[in-house]
């Protein structure tokens, strides 16, 4: 049986192979560090975790109103079981379940990503691709929020959202 350490560097591993995540601020420490303080999720077959997720939560001047803006973030799944599972969907409803323990009036989630497969999975929880078309001050909102340089390009584009894959973009939870 391997130890949950072995465990963690597993997933790591995984997780920078797949090239999905860039490996600034990635460490087994971290990984472990958020599931250990209730910002991650994780499920398990046998020995093998085999989805992660994790929340990121940026603080707002509002927040006591409507909530911290919450980061659905490293959401990861298995290669193998990608295709014929719904470990995606499961790991976005319990990330949205950390989100709603945010406070009394819950976050209000985002997620980051260059995979169509995840936005097609948050669009169906009410999350839409943004642009200055539907959102005009997505660039003072990402430095209000300290999102940094992390702001996709796309979401600073003038027309309507058209996700390729391998694009990233910026999907916001509209309802």
């Amino acid at each position: 049986m391997e130890s949950w350490k072995t465990r963690w560097q597993i997933l790591y591993d995984e997780m920078i192979a797949s090239g999905e995540f860039h490996p600034d601020g990635l460490t087994v420490t971290q990984l472990m560090r958020d599931y250990l303080s209730h910002r991650a999720v994780v499920r398990t077959e046998g020995d093998r975790i085999v989805s992660y997720g994790a929340v990121q939560i940026y603080p707002s001047e509002d927040a006591h109103l409507h909530g911290p803006y919450c980061e659905l973030r490293r959401i990861w799944v298995a290669p193998r079981l990608r295709k014929t599972s719904r470990l995606c969907e499961d790991v976005v409803e319990m990330l949205l379940t950390v989100v709603r323990m945010q406070g009394p009036n819950g976050g209000r989630p985002f997620c980051i990503t260059k995979s169509l497969a995840l936005g097609c999975v948050v669009g169906k929880y009410d999350f839409k691709p943004m642009t200055t078309l539907m959102m005009p001050h997505v660039g003072r909102w990402s430095k209000k929020i300290g999102l940094g340089d992390r702001l996709p390009d796309t979401a600073l584009g003038t027309d309507m959202a058209n996700p390729l894959e391998g694009e990233r973009w910026l999907y916001l939870k509209v309802g």
